[in-house]
């Protein structure tokens, strides 16, 4: 008798997808500064595609980086983990005797090499070692085709032929382009001096002539952070202690950048430039092909730490691939198309860009289910699933879901006004439920954490019971 009572009470235990409904609406009805948004939200079954919870599911909203699922999944269902852009060089005239007589003529499509930006541990002297490692690389290979010294400079290609000639920018992130040089940014290393609060100078990855900063100080619980004063650029310093951080670059055009800071570089490297201002030519035959890094080294990064800049990059590239341009409007017809042809659900979404940092951008949590449940059953499953951040363990969610730790995969969203966090409850290491949450309107984003905790813990016991 008794053996028989305890299976009925485990059974009256295991919460029905009635019963999960109005413990999820309760807590999206009842949270401060929460019950005034609007929300699309869902959770599914992902043994049996069983919908357990669902409010306003087909509701396109506004998914700040939750739009990056689109691209990396877009990304991986079109070219594999292996794909990956290039950049060629040319030699812009002959070569006799060691000297190009001409410009290297770099011809770009969105390629990201010659980069230190991850992993985020390594100091600002590390990454220089590496950028530097990388640039004799290169050194070497021109040496091997026989130049030594070049009479011009190093130039971007801007010729009719170029892909990537009409995209230098949009309105919502500035710095994205056909070449790139450590993802553009610059990275700035602050030291306290003896004898004085703070040095007056940042030590960068990049030769100085080609960025200025000024440094202010003032006291606060941080460290390092970034204003922008009638145009210049201010670092606040905390006088406290050392900082470290990194720019993105936002008024100076990325190609002119790479150019100038390879072309720097390389001559420490035994390659000299006579400067000379070469005739423009057509590209003739390659010297160099660089290959960029792969998705499989792409996407962790971005999904993990919601990195902007290789979100807008993946995205233009997908549209030049596809449509043989590089646009925000080609990267938005390639990824929704992409997801179609895979039959995921893209019914409402619209896509301006790759990092959600547009207002543009609508996803449904119905469209996010329907992508992440085909991404768990496909031969990228395991990248698609490092590439989200780790509930009190990774990325941006390491400072949240304490009460979940481990057992929650996603990415996380954030705008004024817009909070969203969509992804996986693990069980036994493996994706079980998958679940979005979209919201809109909400007076402070971050007030949607609470929320969030509440409503993954009842998740997560809802999936351990089954």
């Amino acid at each position: 008798m008794c053996r028989y009572a305890t299976i009925l009470l485990l059974l009256i235990a295991v919460p029905t997808p009635a019963q999960l409904q109005k413990q999820l609406d309760r807590i999206f009805d009842t949270t401060p500064d929460v019950r005034q948004a609007t929300w699309t939200c869902g959770v599914r079954n992902l043994a049996d595609g069983a919908l357990l919870y669902e409010r306003n599911l087909d509701r396109p909203l506004i998914p700040a980086s939750n739009q990056k699922l689109v691209v990396m999944a877009a990304a991986l269902l079109a070219h594999g983990a292996g794909w990956h852009a290039e950049t060629v060089i040319h030699a812009g005239g002959p070569v006799r005797e060691g000297v190009l007589q001409g410009d290297l003529v770099i011809v770009g499509e969105g390629a990201i090499h010659f980069t230190a930006r991850y992993p985020r541990e390594l100091t600002v002297a590390q990454r220089q070692a590496h950028l530097r490692q990388q640039v004799w690389q290169l050194a070497d290979g021109i040496r091997g085709q026989g130049v030594n010294h070049v009479t011009g400079r190093v130039v971007p290609y801007t010729g009719p032929l170029a892909k990537w000639h009409s995209v230098a920018t949009n309105t919502h992130y500035a710095c994205v382009g056909p070449l790139t040089f450590n993802e553009n940014t610059v990275d700035i290393d602050v030291k306290r001096a003896e004898g004085s609060p703070v040095a007056d100078r940042g030590v960068t990855t990049a030769p100085e002539v080609l960025v200025s900063f000024e440094i202010t100080r003032r006291r606060w619980p941080g460290t390092q952070r970034r204003l922008k004063k009638s145009g210049s650029d201010v670092i606040e310093v905390n006088p406290d202690r050392d900082s470290q951080d990194y720019w993105r670059l936002e008024a100076m055009a990325p190609s002119d950048y790479y150019c100038r800071v390879l072309q720097a570089m390389l001559a420490t490297e035994g390659i000299t430039f006579g400067g000379a201002i070469s005739e423009v030519r057509e590209p003739a035959d390659p010297l160099l092909i660089l290959s960029g890094l792969p998705l499989y080294e792409l996407l962790p990064p971005l999904g993990v730490y919601s990195d902007n800049f290789r979100a807008e990059q993946i995205f233009l590239a997908l549209g030049c691939e596809q449509f043989g341009t590089a646009s925000f409007e080609n990267g938005g017809r390639a990824v929704l198309a992409t997801l179609q042809r895979s039959a995921i659900d893209v019914s409402g979404a619209a896509a301006a860009d790759g990092s959600g940092l547009s207002r543009d951008n609508r996803l449904s949590s119905g469209n996010i289910l329907s992508l992440l449940d085909h991404m768990r059953t496909s031969p990228h499953a395991d990248l698609f699933a490092s590439s989200l951040a780790v509930a009190g363990r990774r990325g941006t969610l390491t400072d949240h879901l304490h009460g979940v730790v481990d057992r929650v995969y996603a990415k996380t969203g954030t705008l004024s006004g817009v909070k969203a966090l969509s992804g996986y409850v693990l069980v036994e290491g493996r994706p079980s439920v998958a679940f979005a949450m979209i919201g809109n309107g909400l007076r402070n984003a971050n007030a949607a954490w609470p929320a969030f905790e509440d409503a993954l813990g009842v998740i997560v016991k809802h999936a351990d019971a089954q």
